[in-house]
């Protein structure tokens, strides 16, 4: 259940009491709670989520050119949108104003996947709308075949080091850590993460171990790679690089 003013000690408490029973000491407890549903691989649910009306046409535009959606389970949301609720295919990630597997952008339409969440019924809105299924007798679909995230692109680390001011061992060596941690982050931390990888990679673009477009390459791609927006992506990006240049850091055999 998730709710405004639930306070940590809450959320233990309500672990503590788990199972049918504490379902409804809970329920006791908290009666204006809603429920909440975590999606992607913890779940195994895929959520197309849809503002109305906008969203729509954008759905329309891409059933135009990939074919209609496949039927399943949905909901509206107290606030009048809609949720198409498919099974998890995998290694998919949240994705706002679009669709993994649609190239252009897809005003008021996100996914929510591998750590996200969205509200259920017969949760209630701010507004006190419900939210409710529209027939919760039909089943889970599996997602859309189109659904997925690209291949990551391929960008080169040199292998070896070609010295001071180019690509150096140490300098590669620190990129291949960089990109290999930001792949693995999730959730709320990603922009975060990446904007701490661009300024300590762009410390080392400034001593010389790394070159500016190599860095920017490879962290573009591991951006995309984690589901951040590429407009996102490019300023985060820039930001952590600005900084970064502004304060060399060199290989420490490289300081004698």
């Amino acid at each position: 259940m998730i709710a405004p003013g639930i306070t940590a000690r809450d959320r233990h408490d309500a672990r503590a009491i788990g199972g049918c029973r504490g379902r409804t000491r809970v329920r006791r407890r908290w009666p204006w709670a809603n429920i909440g549903i975590a999606t992607g691989a913890r779940s195994g649910i895929v959520v197309v989520d849809v503002d109305r009306p906008a969203g729509e046409a954008s759905l329309q535009v891409v059933e135009n050119e990939l074919g209609p959606l496949p039927v399943t389970l949905r909901a509206v949301t107290g606030g009048g949108g809609l949720h198409l609720l498919y099974a998890h295919p995998g290694g998919l990630r949240n994705r706002v104003g679009g669709l993994p597997g649609y190239p252009e952008c897809l005003p008021n339409v996100d996914l929510r996947a591998d750590g996200g969440a969205i509200v259920a019924p017969p949760s209630s809105h701010v507004s006190g709308a419900p939210y409710r299924w529209l027939d919760p007798s039909v089943p889970l679909a599996p997602a859309p075949s189109w659904l997925r995230e690209p291949p990551r692109p391929t960008v080169v680390i040199p292998a070896e080091s070609r010295g001071p001011g180019h690509d150096t061992g140490y300098g590669l060596s620190a990129l291949r850590r960089e990109i290999g941690q930001l792949l693995g982050v999730e959730g709320g931390d990603r922009n975060h993460r990446l904007n701490r990888a661009a300024f300590s990679l762009g410390m080392l673009v400034a001593g010389g171990e790394l070159s500016e477009a190599l860095v920017q390459a490879e962290l573009s791609a591991a951006g995309v790679a984690i589901g951040l927006d590429a407009y996102e992506v490019e300023r985060t990006i820039a930001s952590g690089l600005r900084e970064g240049l502004r304060r060399p850091r060199v290989a420490p055999h490289r300081r004698r």
